[in-house]
């Protein structure tokens, strides 16, 4: 090797190999840093994810308890209300009937 070039040829062969192997060094580093950045970000996001998932479900929960409480509550009106046509029907029935016989009595 030392017969096809010369020291200096060497030498400066030597330093631009290592200059290159401190460049790729920062370049790995780089790429590391980046990676683990990005690693993290993705970790924060899945973590964000399952959060908003959780809170989901819970306020998916929450509504479907509150639908169930509705209905029942119209539940209740819709037989309340139809006891009480049932009884205002039952007292017109009654009143018409006294009235009939009150009718009656006057003729």
């Amino acid at each position: 090797i030392n017969a096809e070039y010369g020291e200096e040829e060497l030498k400066e062969m030597v330093v631009v190999s290592m200059q290159s192997i401190v460049s790729l060094n920062q370049l790995v580093t780089e790429l590391t840093s980046q990676l683990v950045k990005n690693t993290l970000a993705v970790e924060d996001t899945a973590q964000k994810v399952e959060q908003l998932r959780a809170s989901l479900t819970e306020e998916t929960t929450n509504l479907n308890n509150q639908i169930r409480n509705v209905a029942g509550q119209l539940d209740e009106l819709k037989v309340g209300s139809n006891v009480t046509v049932a009884a205002l029907s039952d007292k017109l029935n009654g009143v018409e009937e006294q009235l009939g016989t009150e009718m009656g009595t006057v003729e």
